[in-house]
C-alpha cells in the first residue's frame, strides 16, 4: 500500500478504510476485561462456561481502553462492564425481536423508567435489568450532575433506537439507506456507549453551552455516524451468517441499489471514508483552547480510531471463514481508492455536515 490513488483494492475489490487518526490505547485494558468478565459471571448473565468464553473472546477491556484510552481505572472498570452487558443483550434482542416485540419492548422502558425513578421497583426479578441498575448507580458516583444527566438523555435515545431497529426486525423489513443512517447512531450505542462516558472516563465536564455549538455538534454527530457504519461494515459477514443484518448499512445499500453484497460492502466503505473526510476538515477548522473542549475533541479522535482497531485487530466477535480482510489507510490523503473523498453524501439526514463548508 504505497499509493492511495491506485485503484488496486485489498481482498477482492474491498476499499482501504481511511482513518488516519493516530491510535491509542490505555495499558490495563486485560485488566479492565478480567474485571468485567468476571462482573459478568457473578451476576449470572454467563450461564455456562460457553458464555464465559464468547465474552472473553469479545475482550471488552480492548475496546474500552481504545476508546478511552485517558480513562481512570474506575471509571473503565464500570464502562467495560457496561459494554459487556450491553454486547450480550444485544444478541439476546436481535433473537427476541423477531418473536416477541412487546417484551423486548417491555425490558427496555423498563428500564428507561429505572433511570428516572432509580428507587422504583420495576424489573425487580430480571436480572439484566438489575445489572443495568448497579452500573447506573456506579456512574451517578462518578460523574458530575450534569455528565451523569446528559448519559441519561442519551440512554432514552438509545432505548428508542434498540426498538426502532426491533421494529424492523420483527417485520423483516431493510430499512433504506437514510434510514438506517438515522437508526443506527441510536441503537448502535454510539452515544450512550461511548460519546456519552468520555467525560465520566476522563473526569471533566464540558459546559452544556460548548457542547451545542453548531461546530462542535456537527462534530459529534459525524463521529456517531462514523462509529454506527463503521460497525455495520466489520460485522456485515457475521450478522448475514447469523441472519440478523437487516438494520445494517451494507444490507441496506444492497437492498435499495439494487447491489450484490461485496459491491454494497465497498459503497459503506467509500461512504464512510467520505465522512471520514467530512470529519476531519471541521475538526481542524476548531483551534485548541487549553480547556476541557480540547478533550472532548480528543476524545471523539478516540472514539473513531478505537473503535475501528478493535473491530478489526483487537476481538473475535466478528471472526468468520468469509470475512473480507479490511485494512486501514493510515496516512492523510484527499483521495483513495481512486475516488476523491471530499465529495458529500447525498443522504438528507447528513447532508447538512457540507453546508457552508466546501
Amino acid at each position: 500500500m504505497t499509493d492511495p490513488h491506485h485503484d488496486d483494492l485489498v481482498s477482492g475489490g474491498v476499499p482501504l478504510i481511511y482513518c488516519p487518526i493516530s491510535p491509542a490505547v490505555h495499558p490495563l485494558a486485560d485488566v479492565v476485561n478480567r474485571h468485567a468478565v468476571d462482573w459478568m459471571r457473578q451476576r449470572g448473565l454467563c450461564p455456562d462456561s460457553q458464555a464465559v468464553s464468547r465474552l472473553e473472546q469479545l475482550n471488552c477491556g480492548a475496546l474500552v481502553a481504545r476508546l478511552f484510552p485517558y480513562g481512570n481505572l474506575k471509571a473503565l472498570e464500570t464502562i467495560a462492564k457496561f459494554h459487556c452487558w450491553g454486547f450480550v443483550m444485544d444478541d439476546i434482542v436481535e433473537r427476541q425481536a423477531r418473536v416477541s416485540l412487546p417484551a423486548v419492548t417491555d425490558q427496555h422502558f423498563g428500564m428507561v423508567r429505572m433511570l428516572d425513578a432509580p428507587e422504583c421497583g420495576v424489573l425487580a426479578e430480571d436480572a439484566f435489568a438489575q445489572a443495568f441498575r448497579e452500573i447506573h448507580d456506579e456512574f451517578a458516583e462518578l460523574a458530575a450532575p450534569g455528565v451523569h444527566a446528559r448519559w441519561i438523555d442519551m440512554n432514552r435515545s438509545f432505548a428508542a433506537g434498540v426498538l426502532w431497529a426491533a421494529v424492523h426486525r420483527h417485520a423483516g423489513l431493510v430499512p433504506d439507506p437514510d434510514v438506517v443512517t438515522t437508526i443506527r447512531p441510536m441503537d448502535s450505542g454510539a452515544f450512550g456507549y461511548g460519546i456519552g462516558l468520555m467525560e465520566l472516563a476522563g473526569g471533566f465536564e464540558v459546559p452544556a453551552a460548548e457542547l451545542n455549538r453548531p461546530d462542535v455538534r456537527r462534530l459529534t454527530d459525524i463521529t456517531a455516524v462514523i462509529l454506527a457504519w463503521d460497525n455495520d461494515i466489520y460485522s456485515y459477514q457475521k450478522e448475514v451468517e447469523q441472519d440478523v443484518d437487516c438494520v445494517n448499512l451494507v444490507t441496506s445499500l444492497a437492498e435499495h441499489h439494487g447491489q450484490d453484497r461485496r459491491t454494497a460492502l465497498a459503497h459503506a466503505i467509500r461512504m464512510r471514508n467520505q465522512a471520514m473526510w467530512c470529519y476531519l476538515r471541521h475538526r481542524r477548522q476548531l483551534v485548541p483552547s487549553g480547556g476541557v473542549l480540547d478533550c472532548y475533541l480528543r476524545g471523539l479522535d478516540h472514539q473513531i480510531r478505537g473503535n475501528l482497531d478493535w473491530g478489526l485487530r483487537a476481538t473475535r466477535r466478528y471472526a468468520t471463514v468469509d470475512a473480507p480482510a479490511l485494512v486501514m489507510w493510515e496516512r492523510p490523503t484527499g483521495e483513495l481508492n481512486g475516488d476523491s473523498l471530499d465529495e458529500p453524501i447525498d443522504l438528507p439526514s447528513i447532508r447538512w455536515w457540507w453546508e457552508g463548508s466546501r
